[in-house]
């Protein structure tokens, strides 16, 4: 039973977290940037930037940057 308890007190603070489509006001960038986050097998959540991003995509660091900002959001709502 524990173990149950622990997984819906897990789910009740990250559900949120997986709820499609979200915005980040990106401190890179300088607007708000469009993102969807996945949970995996592994545990560690898939992030993807919106298809109206590209041109986010197409610049390597500037893309790793706004992951990485969007990983600090996420572990802050935690």
């Amino acid at each position: 039973m524990p173990k149950i308890d622990f997984t819906l007190s897990l789910w009740a603070k990250t559900g949120s977290i997986f709820e499609g489509v979200q915005v980040l006001e990106s401190k890179i960038v300088k607007r708000p940037v469009k993102y969807n986050v996945f949970p995996s097998k592994e545990g560690v959540p898939i992030i993807i930037l919106h298809e109206d991003e590209w041109k986010i995509i197409k610049n390597r660091k500037r893309h790793k940057k706004v992951i990485g900002e969007i990983i600090n959001k996420l572990t802050e709502d935690l």
